[in-house]
């Protein structure tokens, strides 16, 4: 009995290193491009500071900005925001060169829940107010070229669903 490709584990591994990869790396750039809020609105805010998120997502964590030959208790962290540049460079390579032409990603027969997750990165990518973020990816025209597919494919399904 043979398995489907998402069904396989060779397939259900590798679907997880790129979730990894998509959550880990690619969300930190898109944290670390985000404008930092007003000093108020960082008061009036719910949510920890970007930067607290980022050392949330950073394999391995970053250094604390005191450490033990200081007086102060270790706090707050060293993010190096080129390292996490650097790193979302590689990723968008790595997801350009493993979608190359395929129809869906890893060369599925149709959409799978992976797919969404890449459209969903994509499409915010695409969106950033920030150039760096945006521009690595519009390098590259697989991905640009498989974001607005999948977008018409999606506007068309909502279109017919609220007819």
């Amino acid at each position: 009995m043979m398995l489907p490709l998402a069904q396989t584990p060779k397939a259900r591994d590798e679907s997880r290193a790129w979730v990894a990869l998509l959550e880990g790396t690619v969300h930190a750039a898109l944290i670390a491009a985000a404008p930092s809020p007003s000093y108020f609105e960082s008061l009036l805010s719910l949510h920890p500071p970007p930067p607290e998120q980022l050392k949330a997502l950073l394999i391995p964590p970053p250094p604390p900005l005191t450490g033990l030959s200081s007086l102060l208790r270790p706090y707050g962290a060293r993010i190096s925001y080129d390292t996490v540049f650097a790193r979302y460079r590689d990723a968008i390579a790595a997801l350009s060169d493993r979608l190359a032409t395929d129809k869906w990603f890893l060369g599925s027969p149709e959409p799978t829940p992976l797919d969404a997750l890449v459209f969903a990165y994509l499409h915010a990518i695409a969106i950033s107010p920030h150039p760096t973020i945006r521009i690595e990816v519009t390098r590259r025209v697989n991905l640009v070229a498989w974001e607005w597919r999948v977008r018409e494919q999606l506007r068309l399904a909502f279109k017919s669903l609220s007819q």
